[in-house]
């Protein structure tokens, strides 16, 4: 057993009584039952075994938070949410109409009912690391949109702090887009240089029947910092729902997005672009359930890795039964710079109905010496050239981010991440 999964183990069988409902209560003791039969992932777990997880499976982890901070207000500004090392800290900004944030553990004390049904709803049969988040997690934001159409995004900022020993964080979410929303969220996830930490994310979405949710992602953590986020999405009848995630640091980041069309006529859209460099691990994990007729899922994700990064790309989309009339693209192409950067790859249709169309595709290669060769036959420098190629593989992706102001961030950051830091125009 690793220094890791010895330490996770002890701080859920050490993990105090909390004063809670018995639902929740009965969601933790299953979540512990879970892990402690089963433990972390290893290199034989289907989904686990392109990860290098030894890379960090010597660190021995402590729970640490930072202080949790009074909700404060800045009229005129953007509401935002703040998680620090996991923890809910602040509400910020104007809190629009038909808005509602509430932390969980204001509602435990005196209204668990406003969550019993959907807080932990979407979140079964996970896997060690998320069973783990269940069983030691205390706080989260729940966030619930009341049939409202936003004009800006809700800001989500989740803070991963430099501590003096390696630390464990659980930030959670829950998210319930009533039917009618029309909304944005714009979720960074950002982390400090320091010691090592690992970041267990856990949020669950839940889509309505006509309201459409866009969800855009930004992971710009540290080196020190490893994650695994793990987003369930349930997307009720003509609901839809959007994902972007764009990637660009963490010595390891897990981007685990199960989204399920439990509805009829129900949608989904996920975009994901990963730029890797140095000894990066990036993995995205997805899963699209189609559950009944007339879903439509699209799916793309673009990566590029440099030095000895390390891309990974594991997609499923299920059909079910009776699903007919399912439409449903998946797409992974990935762009490998360097001699020693690796990328696995491996897109999958599971359909167990008839009259859908579905389809499904992968590429990994270098670039294109034809390519090369035409741009520096017109005059372009070498190293010119191979950067304007880099660039124009991942900008189709940075343009699908459905936030404006996080496109130009994107396209900034991105393009800086490439081998000469190319200088990308807002």
């Amino acid at each position: 057993m690793t220094a890791l999964e010895t330490s996770l183990r002890k701080l859920v069988e050490q993990s105090p009584p909390r004063a809670e409902p018995d639902w929740r209560s009965a969601q933790r003791q299953a979540a512990s039952a879970r892990f402690l039969a089963g433990g972390l992932p290893t290199a034989q777990t289907e989904a686990y075994r392109f990860t290098p997880l030894e890379s960090f499976a010597s660190r021995s982890l402590a729970l640490v938070s930072a202080p949790v901070r009074g909700a404060s207000s800045a009229a005129g500004t953007a509401l935002e949410l703040v998680w620090r090392n996991g923890t809910p800290a602040e509400v910020l900004g104007e809190l629009p109409q038909g808005v509602e944030v509430r932390r969980l553990s204001e509602l435990l004390s005196g209204e668990s009912e406003r969550v019993l049904g959907q807080f932990g709803s979407l979140s079964g049969d996970l896997d060690g690391f998320g069973a783990a988040q269940l069983a030691l997690g205390e706080d989260a934001f729940c966030l619930w949109l009341h049939g409202v159409t936003l004009d800006q995004p809700i800001l989500l900022r989740v803070d991963a702090a430099a501590t003096t020993k390696d630390a464990l964080f659980l930030p959670r979410l829950l998210v319930v887009a009533e039917e009618g929303t029309r909304a944005s969220l714009v979720e960074t996830r950002s982390g400090d240089a320091g010691a090592f930490a690992l970041q267990l994310m856990l949020s669950e979405i839940l889509v309505k029947e006509g309201a459409e949710l866009e969800h855009s992602r930004w992971i710009a953590l540290a080196s020190g910092v490893s994650e695994e986020a793990i987003t369930r999405v349930s997307v009720l009848g003509g609901g839809r729902y959007r994902s972007w995630v764009g990637v660009t640091g963490g010595s390891w980041t897990r981007h685990a997005l199960t989204v399920t069309l439990a509805g009829v006529d129900a949608s989904c859209e996920l975009d994901g672009v990963t730029v890797g460099r140095g000894e990066e691990i990036s993995d995205h994990h997805t899963l699209i359930v189609h559950e009944l007729p007339g879903g439509s899922s699209r799916e793309t994700y673009r990566a590029t890795v440099d030095g000895q990064a390390r891309s990974v790309f594991d997609g499923i989309v299920l059909v079910k039964p009776g699903a007919a009339r399912t439409q449903a693209h998946q797409e992974n192409r990935s762009l490998i710079l360097s001699p020693d950067a690796v990328v696995f790859s491996k897109p999958q249709l599971e359909i167990d109905a008839d009259d859908v169309k579905c389809s499904h595709g992968a590429t990994i290669g270098r670039l294109d010496e034809a390519q090369l060769f035409y741009l520096t036959s017109r005059g372009l420098e070498p190293e010119v050239a191979k950067e304007l190629l880099c660039w124009a593989f991942v900008a189709e992706q940075v343009e699908r981010c459905p936030d404006a102001s996080l496109r130009v961030e994107a396209r900034q950051q991105l393009a800086s991440r490439l081998p000469r830091g190319l200088e990308a125009s807002a």
